[in-house]
């Protein structure tokens, strides 16, 4: 970007600290035509040497984004700061840098339009983002804008961004803070500019070629390094292999897997999860305890309860929570939880810890190439989701295509696995002080997307909507490859047309709602994959219930559905759960959208896939508890 003198973000739309004074620190000044300086706006990273081009930002809606992870940074004072957090970097710019070019883009890759305050805010995410999700374990990063002569310097973690004041040169005072400012930066610990070194031996530091021939394979970047941990007092060491999945995002969970080996499972097929939680919510270890507790308390003497068998086998779990007296992110909470704020606006930072769970290895959903193996995969998500709200009291509030899995027998039986219980919650529900809804979007409940203030809790019936959304993308969005692939890669394919602006990260929450409850009310037919039309009968009987449902609660006649379910499915009574057809109740039945969406119904239209029965374990009918 060329020095415009514009380019420096006044804080004049964010959410400003005030100084200690009681003043609020916001300082715009008129351009100045200045020449004597170099005519060029740059970016410059203080805390990792890269100049990296990656034009990828956190997904973003009216909300913020899906959750991730955060901490702070202590290089600033709480005298004159500017504060600006995730949700103030609006969603039409986060999302414009971090979406595919649908549109037509200047020749810097910027939408038409856009400020050069903004266009400056989108790089400065860009080079964070790369910071945090490219050069290795990273807390947080520092980065500072130049422009002309004045500097900036801005702290991103995985809950905020912190902006300073600009700092001008051509001010006697200022120069004084800036010089303060480079010795302050010289002085930082590697744990201070965000770099975890004593986790993971970082060779970045001291070898940046290696880098530089990494970053070609993405991949490949823990590969070969160690990991040290600690578990019951003896350190134990891990050595990282390839990346299996990778949830990039400036903020939120930026949850990581990565294949592994250690002496403590040497016979274990080992991943370890590294992601940056709420530190408000049970870890998954903890809940899952309780959900095994619960099968064991259950299970008949001599035998292993079912639900084991779709359940993650979690090995180990740490957790770095960054709450010492000289801790980066501590000190940001304190200034930004305990500060005042201009306008009567409120800072909120959510805490976060750095947890790592070691883990069995499990297969991705994506390696079946067998329908009738997707069809029972589909069948034990259901029946392990319900289970766990129905004893241990557990919903999952998370289900997407990536956290559903599976394990063979020695058999080779397939069961499906629900993993990731990193936003899940015991019932009732205690949400965490967040500024983000909880999913990932493409696969949130069209109810948890608007963008009213209240829109209302996290019900059971929208975990089987966001099953009902992983069905529906891979029978539509996915066709199995013709040639057999590698042993645990994808054998899909993506058909990247079908439903596309559900992946639109341009799209607000609230419109990406609409277009949900939209496409309820189409009627237009299905575009499923030649090779999954056996689930067309399923995904169009959930499709018009979804939609009875709706029109119901919009005082609209709803359709009585349930007549041919019989005729269409050739269940011949044999179903193991009969259902009735249901009566519209009064007041409006919210948890099950008025009776139409429920296990029973869900079960009934699942079990028997292309006239085959499945197995079912789960056959407990009873209402779903409040």
């Amino acid at each position: 970007m060329k020095g415009t003198d514009d380019t420096i973000d006044e804080g004049s739309d964010a959410i400003r600290l005030k100084t200690k004074g009681g003043k609020d620190p916001l300082t715009t000044r008129p351009k100045k035509n200045r020449t004597y300086l170099k005519d060029k706006a740059n970016v410059v990273d203080v805390s990792f040497p890269e100049s990296a081009t990656v034009a990828e930002t956190a997904e973003a809606g009216p909300r913020g984004q899906k959750r991730k992870a955060e901490e702070g940074n202590e290089v600033q004072q709480s005298s004159s700061k500017v504060s600006r957090f995730s949700k103030t970097v609006s969603s039409r710019a986060l999302g414009k840098a971090g979406s595919e070019p649908q549109q037509v883009l200047d020749e810097e890759g910027f939408a038409p339009g856009t400020d050069n305050a903004e266009k400056a805010r989108i790089q400065c995410a860009r080079y964070a983002l790369h910071i945090l999700s490219n050069a290795g374990l990273r807390s947080h990063a520092l980065v500072t804008l130049i422009d002309r002569d004045r500097i900036q310097l801005s702290y991103y973690d995985r809950s905020a961004i912190i902006v300073s004041q600009a700092i001008d040169l051509t001010n006697a005072d200022d120069e004084i803070r800036f010089i303060a400012m480079l010795i302050g930066c010289h002085r930082l610990t590697l744990k201070q500019r965000g770099v975890l070194h004593q986790i993971i031996k970082d060779p970045y530091i001291t070898d940046f070629s290696r880098f530089n021939t990494v970053s070609k394979d993405p991949k490949l970047l823990f590969s070969g390094l160690e990991m040290e941990l600690q578990k019951n007092g003896v350190n134990i060491t891990l050595i990282l292999g390839t990346i299996v999945y990778r949830q990039r995002g400036l903020f939120g969970r930026d949850t990581c897997v990565i294949h592994a080996t250690c002496t403590e499972w040497k016979d274990t097929k080992l991943v370890v999860k590294i992601s940056w939680p709420s530190a408000s919510r049970k870890s998954e270890k903890e809940l899952l305890d309780i959900a095994i507790a619960k099968a064991n308390e259950m299970a008949k003497p001599g035998e292993t309860h079912w639900v084991l068998n779709h359940l993650p086998n979690i090995l180990h779990e740490q957790d770095f929570k960054f709450d010492d007296a000289k801790s980066v992110q501590k000190l940001i909470a304190e200034m930004v939880n305990g500060g005042q704020y201009v306008g009567g606006r409120d800072g909120v930072y959510e805490r976060r810890v750095l947890r790592i769970t070691v883990l069995e290895e499990l297969s991705p959903i994506t390696s079946l190439r067998n329908d009738k193996h997707y069809a029972q995969v589909f069948v034990d998500i259901l029946q392990c989701h319900k289970w766990l709200y129905d004893h241990p009291k557990i919903l999952h509030r998370d289900i997407s295509m990536a956290n559903i899995m599976y394990r063979k027998d020695g058999e080779g039986n397939v069961f499906g696995v629900l993993i990731d219980f990193d936003l899940s919650s015991l019932i009732p529900i205690e949400e965490a002080k967040s500024l983000r809804r909880t999913g990932t979007p493409p696969y949130m409940a069209f109810d948890l997307l608007r963008e009213e203030k209240d829109s209302g809790p996290h019900l059971y019936r929208h975990d089987l909507e966001a099953l009902f959304y992983v069905m529906l993308m891979i029978c539509c969005r996915h066709s199995i490859i013709k040639k057999v692939q590698p042993k645990g890669t994808s054998q899909l394919e993506e058909i990247p047309a079908n439903l596309s602006e559900w992946f639109d990260r341009t799209m607000s929450w609230n419109i990406l709602a609409k277009v949900k409850t939209s496409f309820f009310s189409d009627n237009e037919p299905l575009p499923v994959s030649r090779c999954f039309e056996g689930f067309r009968p399923c995904l169009d009987f959930i499709r018009r219930q979804f939609a009875a449902g709706i029109f119901e609660r919009q005082k609209e006649p709803a359709a009585g559905s349930w007549k041919a379910l019989e005729d269409v499915f050739n269940l011949d009574g044999r179903a193991p759960l009969v259902s009735e057809p249901q009566k519209p109740v009064q007041p409006f039945d919210d948890d099950t959208l008025g009776g139409h969406i429920d296990y029973g119904m869900f079960l009934t239209v699942m079990w028997i896939f292309k006239k085959t029965e499945l197995v079912v374990r789960n056959r407990d009918r009873a209402p779903v508890a409040p």
